[in-house]
């Protein structure tokens, strides 16, 4: 094989491991996205008790100045337990998942503050909370300013509104995908083909192997990389689930690759017996 052959076999090579990688990694993000529990563990990984805080304290900033609200808050906070956080996790990932992935317009999850309040009232004695309502201006008891139950929808208002930002998103990711899959295809077959009718049937093969075989190790080595650098447990839990589509797709290439490349010397050697037993006889 001549110079220029090799190196146009080379550039060749790299265009289509560079095209794999982009093949392995969008066919794995939508795989892994599209599944539920992607969005439920990535939703795991914010830290909800300061968002519901937050949310809950902008029905009294209109009526208290913001030192005030922020004492409310740490009360508020101290109150809420582990157990009151997970039961209401788990309508809060569910309505919000739904709302990401497009199959509703509106968060409808409601919050139920009565547990709280109960916390509260048990930890406190009423005088004590009539001592912070007095403190702070007001009168009653303070407990009476905090709803039984809140909306998601209050707490995350400038989220929902921001779903047409989201239809945008989804059809634009949705349609752009599509185009690509079909691209990517075309062009690795295209980039195959080359290969086949530069090397020939036999070195072609073996220049396609390694090619897919680099392709799916390359990324499997990104993959250790990425997951030293993913900290939190729920982070993990998440991009596990695009790790594992992509190690998997990767596994498949790196496979094929080494099959094609066995292929290639089982044929030669092949061809070269057949060939001395045509010159014996």
């Amino acid at each position: 094989m001549s110079g220029a052959k090799k190196v146009l076999l080379i550039i060749i090579a790299i265009v289509f491991v560079f095209s794999s990688n982009i093949f392995i990694i969008s066919k794995s993000l939508q795989k892994g996205v599209s599944q539920d529990s992607f969005f439920e563990n990535l939703l795991k990984e914010i830290d909800i008790k300061p968002i519901l805080i937050q949310g809950l304290s902008l029905r009294l900033q209109e009526e208290l100045a913001q030192e005030d609200v922020e004492e409310i808050q740490e009360t508020l906070f101290s109150a809420i337990d582990e157990s009151w956080i997970d039961d209401n996790l788990a309508l809060v990932i569910e309505d919000v998942k739904s709302f990401l992935k497009g199959e509703k317009d509106n968060l409808e999850s409601v919050l139920n503050f009565q547990e709280i309040k109960s916390s509260i009232m048990e930890e406190t004695t009423l005088q004590e909370r009539l001592d912070l309502s007095e403190s702070l201006g007001l009168e009653g008891d303070i407990l009476e300013m905090i709803p039984d139950e809140i909306y998601l929808a209050e707490i995350l208002g400038d989220f929902e509104d921001n779903r047409e930002t989201r239809n945008v998103f989804l059809t634009t990711v949705t349609r752009a995908y599509k185009i690509l899959k079909i691209a990517l295809y075309v062009v690795l077959a295209i980039l195959a083909i080359i290969i086949l009718l530069v090397a020939g049937l036999i070195t072609g093969l073996k220049w396609l192997g390694i090619s897919m075989a680099i392709s799916g190790a390359s990324i499997i080595v990104q993959i250790s990389l990425l997951r030293g650098m993913v900290l939190s447990q729920e982070a993990v839990q998440a991009y596990n689930l695009l790790f594992q589509e992509m190690n998997k797709i990767s596994l498949i290439y790196l496979a094929s690759g080494l099959t094609l490349f066995v292929a290639s010397i089982i044929i030669k050697k092949t061809r070269k017996k057949d060939e001395v037993q045509l010159q014996d006889s």
